[in-house]
């Protein structure tokens, strides 16, 4: 990370933070939001679990560069991923996959010249009840509704990923 993202901490640091006077930064919350998908831990609860860990804790803040006697519990992290500007998180997303490209450490995503693309649209939110005015809505043939938040995720596949 520190190699090929060294902007990685600077960019995660310089968005704003929501909470008055928080116990964890915005920095610690992401990070431990991309070790939980890093690491594959499965549930939010399996998460909670692993947390208790010292070995994680200390790897958690070696990661996220700040030092904590605990670790933030899920709940929370959702609850202050959810307050977030996703348009500000997003931005970082196209850097993290030009980087790479330019150093010259993905030519195992190019097929013919071109980088190779997946993409999958998955439900990440669904409730009898809504849950912003964003939300979508499937009305169903008894009358009910429910309230839903959908996703197009694309990724950048290498070869390694395509031979399995």
């Amino acid at each position: 990370m520190r190699h090929v993202f060294p902007w990685f901490w600077d960019r995660l640091k310089a968005i704003d933070d929501p909470r008055e006077d928080p116990l964890y930064s915005v920095a610690q919350v992401q990070c431990l939001a991309v070790l939980m998908f890093a690491c594959r831990i499965p549930s939010r609860r399996r998460l909670d679990l692993v947390t208790d860990d010292a070995q994680f804790r200390d790897n958690w803040c070696t990661f996220s560069r700040a030092k904590s006697e605990t670790v933030i519990c899920s709940r929370q992290m959702i609850n202050v991923l959810a307050r977030l500007d996703r348009d500000e998180i997003g931005d970082m997303r196209p850097d993290l996959l030009k980087t790479p490209i330019r150093q010259k450490q993905a030519s195992d995503l190019y097929l013919l010249g071109h980088v190779m693309m997946g993409s999958d649209g998955t439900g990440i939110f669904s409730s009898p009840e809504p849950h912003c005015p964003q939300c979508l809505t499937q009305e169903h043939q008894d009358g009910s509704k429910t309230y839903l938040h959908n996703v197009l995720e694309i990724k950048a596949l290498g070869w390694t990923q395509i031979r399995r």
